[in-house]
């Protein structure tokens, strides 16, 4: 199952809906591909902004409880959105975007996760670049006075 949300988190947020939301027309069960397949790519998008910054998937406690609740919003937008011919609810697309801002303000560094130690950052590849060549011809001490 998923790296901060499990099926039963996803029904405790939609809470009536979940059957609706995931129950094909003709069905009387819901199909629970529709819900592993939203979380995925709930937890992907998470995942997708804070890689920039964090190595993913984030497992201390303290920033997990930020990264269940974007993806909870996330999976929930996904869920409404996938019934054809109808409009996000209001409330489910603002939270939407509000969490897309928090998670590219914690990718940018201006949002902490909440963790009480700094959660792992992904280095960059500068300790992992070689340069090698012949010494310089022009330095600092022979291009003195010019």
């Amino acid at each position: 199952m998923g790296n901060y949300i499990t099926r039963t988190d996803v029904e405790a947020r939609l809470r009536r809906s979940f059957e609706t939301l995931y129950t094909l027309p003709g069905e009387s069960a819901v199909d629970v591909t529709l819900v592993d397949a939203d979380i995925e790519a709930a937890e992907g998008t998470v995942d997708g902004y804070l890689a920039k910054r964090y190595l993913v998937p984030i497992t201390d406690a303290q920033a997990l409880r930020l990264c269940k609740a974007w993806a909870l919003v996330l999976c929930e937008e996904l869920a409404y959105g996938a019934v054809p011919g109808r409009e996000l609810p209001e409330s489910v697309s603002t939270r939407a975007a509000a969490a897309r801002q928090q998670l590219g303000d914690a990718a940018d560094g201006k949002m902490l996760l909440g963790a009480a130690t700094t959660v792992a950052e992904a280095s960059d590849a500068s300790g992992c670049i070689v340069v090698a060549g012949d010494e310089p011809v022009m330095t600092r001490a022979t291009m003195q006075g010019f």
